[in-house]
């Protein structure tokens, strides 16, 4: 879903400087956010009544860190859809089944994430708790 990706890049910004830290590596939050967001709009498009001609609603909330609760700053994706008959799970897939991932994506990068069944809809939702990196560590030199 490249709309999806283009839309979420544009909303976070070019100057968003939050990063994923994963195996030692940082990862562009933007990145990470824009993936994870592709794969929830996807699911809703192939398992809701959505993608019958239905509505899919993103909203992204950016929180700052919560000292008292000890956590960074958080970004936080909601996919809102028009609901289906069971509630996005993780499941095995077949080896030879050419979908059935997206949410082992989700459940790998996400700090948290989970859905819900509200008045009809379905909303899937995820968070990134990330930090944001001294520019020096990549290359940037001050003036």
């Amino acid at each position: 879903m490249a709309e999806t990706r283009t839309w979420l890049t544009r909303a976070m910004g070019d100057d968003h400087t939050g990063y994923l830290m994963s195996a030692g590596h940082s990862v562009p939050l933007t990145e990470i956010a824009a993936l994870l967001t592709s794969e929830l709009v996807t699911n809703s498009i192939r398992h809701s009544r959505s993608g019958e001609g239905g509505f899919v609603q993103i909203t992204m909330i950016d929180s700052p860190s919560d000292p008292l609760a000890r956590n960074g700053p958080t970004l936080r994706v909601a996919v809102r859809d028009d609901g289906g008959t069971t509630l996005p799970e993780l499941r095995a897939p077949e080896d030879d089944e050419e979908g059935g991932r997206g949410l082992f994506i989700v459940d790998a990068y996400a700090t948290r994430w989970g859905s819900g069944s509200y008045g009809g809809a379905t909303v899937t939702w995820f968070e990134l708790e990330y930090r944001h990196l001294p520019l020096a560590l990549f290359g940037a030199r001050s003036a």
